[in-house]
């Protein structure tokens, strides 16, 4: 049940947790040495071992999940986390960064018109002005950033084929990150008696299970290699930010954040994400944002105090499914 009162609650949860999330754009820049598969997981080891030490210590305050509960946190943790992640990376390694990161930056657009679209809780009309202007300041602090680079990533590329999996990866990984939003919000929507901090243990526990079934396969794959002529203090350190802040603590916040907030205006909290990320680029850039990098995050910062308007009187709603 969402509460219509205030919804600055909810927006600083969310904005918070979104922020958060932002450091898992600069950590892998910062391990070079590392492949993305090992600093996957280690995240997800840490989250799961930190989870696995709250609900040990909690199990008694949580309510039993049933069979179908779990299951639905198996399928969240697994497409959520590591299939959106695994379809991300092999884009990147098909065409380069460029064109993923300009479909991601639709992701607050989509998880925002998606959920509006299960649970009707505005008119679509009322959500277009602000999730235009948050569409096209994300586009303009791309573009700048890296639109240059998209001829040249194709021509590197060499091939249409290798251009049209890279892209086709791209929107499945957008997808599934869309809809792993959006479940995850049903289901806590649904189920009040499954608390945030409850559900982020559940799923937290799962991907550390997840992670040792991968542990296997990574150390075939070859990844684990040669550690001794690798920094290893900042890959600890940089797993114990990532699992303990950004997916633990930043898990916490968003599941609490959607149980005060309508979806369509979650969604469109996910916007702190990118700008986090980009802002923290810029500090381990040393570097300030160009004239468009400051006019695009304005815009899309924009967008959302027209959203936060836009869903300040919320229309009848009907019941979305369990």
């Amino acid at each position: 049940m969402v509460h219509q009162g205030s919804h600055l609650p909810g927006i600083s949860l969310a904005a918070a947790a979104a922020a958060i999330w932002g450091v898992s754009f600069v950590i892998p820049s910062l391990l070079m040495e590392w492949s993305p598969l090992e600093i996957t997981l280690s995240r997800y080891f840490v989250y799961g071992l930190v989870s696995s030490m709250v609900f040990l210590r909690c199990r008694k305050q949580f309510a039993p999940l049933t069979s179908r509960e779990w299951l639905r946190a198996a399928s969240l943790a697994f497409t959520g986390f590591f299939m959106a992640y695994l379809l991300l990376t092999a884009s990147i390694q098909e065409i380069g960064p460029a064109v993923p990161t300009l479909l991601m930056g639709a992701t607050p657009v989509c998880v925002a018109l998606f959920g509006n679209l299960i649970r009707r809780e505005f008119p679509f009309t009322r959500l277009m002005p602000p999730l235009a202007a948050i569409f096209i300041g994300l586009l303009v602090v791309n573009l700048d950033r890296y639109g240059l680079s998209v001829q040249a990533e194709a021509a590197v590329s060499g091939r249409v084929g290798g251009m049209a999996l890279g892209l086709l990866e791209a929107l499945a990984s957008l997808a599934v990150l869309t809809w792993y939003f959006v479940d995850n919000l049903v289901f806590l929507r649904n189920h009040p008696h499954v608390s945030p901090l409850q559900w982020s243990c559940a799923l937290g526990l799962l991907l550390g299970l997840i992670s040792l079934t991968c542990l296997p396969l990574a150390l075939l794959a070859g990844s684990g290699a040669e550690v001794a002529g690798r920094a290893l203090l900042p890959f600890v350190l940089a797993s114990l930010v990532l699992g303990i802040g950004s997916s633990w603590l930043g898990g916490i916040m968003w599941n609490r954040a959607c149980g005060l907030l309508p979806g369509s205006l979650a969604g469109q909290m996910i916007v702190f994400w990118p700008i986090s990320g980009l802002v923290l680029t810029y500090l381990v850039e040393s570097r300030l944002p160009t004239p468009a990098e400051a006019l695009g995050a304005a815009m899309a910062l924009g967008g959302v105090f027209l959203g936060v308007r836009a869903t300040s009187r919320p229309v009848a709603a009907r019941h979305e499914p369990a």
